[in-house]
């Protein structure tokens, strides 16, 4: 199944590149007020560990929007830790979604 496509401006990916740190930082702050097993302090490793997802999903998606495809070892390796992290805290793959 192929993803659908939809026009976006020209140099959107770069920019969204450009804007990953203050998004990165606006999306977690937003899960953890939305989620409360998520409001940890920032600096614990769970934190850093969602800081890393949506990090990687931000990248992920840049690369989708150019046509390149990231690495799938590294994404699924990533995505299992969170999983595996979910899992360890007792919790479902609900909040990850």
């Amino acid at each position: 199944m192929s993803a659908p496509r939809v026009a976006l401006p020209r140099g959107f990916a770069e920019e969204l590149r450009r804007e990953s740190p203050s998004l990165v930082t606006e999306i977690v702050r937003e899960m953890r007020r939305q989620i409360p097993e998520y409001d940890r302090p920032l600096d614990s490793l769970f934190i850093s560990g969602l800081i890393l997802g949506v990090e990687t999903a931000l990248a992920e998606f840049a690369d989708t929007v150019e046509g390149r495809a990231a690495p799938a070892a590294q994404r699924a390796r990533i995505y299992r830790g969170l999983g595996r992290a979910e899992l360890a805290e007792g919790r479902s793959m609900d909040a990850l979604q």
